[in-house]
């Protein structure tokens, strides 16, 4: 949005006026980012490790006459070709697992964003159904704190057994968050 021009100090509001909740998101761009990593960790694995029989056969025959033309022994070029296979072992997976290390990271980064937009999108649609329903008797309004604690609670959910949404239980990572600062030098009053 700011690129299009557009100031915007929150990415998700609801516009009473046009009954319309409206949320921004990173959530397609790093789907694509995301994707486009895969692609490229393929294609780099591919292109250090190929896996084509015929394209193995040539290098072995090429470093074997190397070998051959250094004065080696067949003894000693079947050592180094055996040390070679099991070298390049090693390699494909420590590059496989530090791609995995990385995918790891980036479908965490991914899961956050979409979690990010899932509350964004609660705490947004809960104002949207409690305007027109839940006012206030004086001004045709609820009350902003009213308003925002309870969207801060529809905002990250709890459930029980059931699935039946529980109201008196906080969200433990908020309540995490409130003893912290209330437990620091200079808690909230």
């Amino acid at each position: 949005l700011r690129r299009e021009g557009i100031p915007i100090r929150n990415p998700a509001f609801f516009d009473p006026q046009r009954g319309q909740v409206v949320v921004a998101s990173d959530l397609g761009r790093l789907m694509h980012l995301k994707q486009a990593a895969e692609e490229e960790h393929a294609r780099r694995l591919r292109e250090l490790f190929p896996k084509d029989p015929a394209v193995l056969a040539q290098s072995v025959a090429a470093n074997d006459a190397r070998m051959a033309d250094g004065g080696y022994s067949a003894a000693q070029r079947n050592l180094l070709r055996s040390l070679a296979v099991s070298r390049r072992q090693v390699d494909e997976r420590a590059v496989e697992r530090q791609m995995q290390r990385v995918q790891r990271s980036n479908d965490q980064a991914v899961q956050a964003e979409r979690e990010q937009l899932q509350r964004r999108l609660f705490h947004e649609s809960f104002h949207a159904y409690a305007e027109p329903r839940l006012v206030s008797t004086t001004d045709g309004r609820m009350p902003l704190w009213l308003s925002e604690g309870l969207a801060q609670v529809f905002e990250a959910p709890q459930f029980d057994a059931e699935d039946l949404l529980r109201i008196d239980a906080p969200d433990p990572e908020r309540l995490l968050r409130l003893a912290e600062d209330l437990s620091g030098p200079h808690p909230v009053r």
